[in-house]
């Protein structure tokens, strides 16, 4: 849905929609028309729009059953996902040295 994964960090995925640059009109700068969206809001759809599907996708997956040594059918696990969408400016960068290099997301 035009989001980039930026980091992993446990079982958690870090994902930015990046805005594009604004487009503005030359008799209203810095300005956007109340009816039209901004790219942030868009960019909030496209990342709630994600998020739901994530939930759809993963609360109907049945992962393979289970045989136990005894050859008995184990109960079949079940996944559980939580979701949290965030709107804010920020920036990533990187922090590194010979050895290791480190993406922050900040903002």
């Amino acid at each position: 849905n035009g989001g980039s994964v930026m980091k992993y960090a446990g079982d958690a995925i870090f994902v930015m929609w990046p805005e594009a640059t604004a487009k503005t009109s030359p008799s209203t700068p810095n300005s956007t028309p109340p009816s039209t969206p901004t790219e942030a809001s868009l960019c909030l759809l496209q990342a709630i729009q994600t998020a739901d599907l994530l939930v759809q996708t993963l609360t109907s997956y049945s992962p393979p059953l289970l045989l136990s040594s005894s050859s008995c059918l184990q109960p079949t696990p079940t996944l559980s996902l939580h979701v949290g969408v965030c709107q804010a400016d920020c920036e990533v960068g990187v922090v590194a040295d010979k050895d290791r290099e480190e993406l922050l997301m900040y903002g």
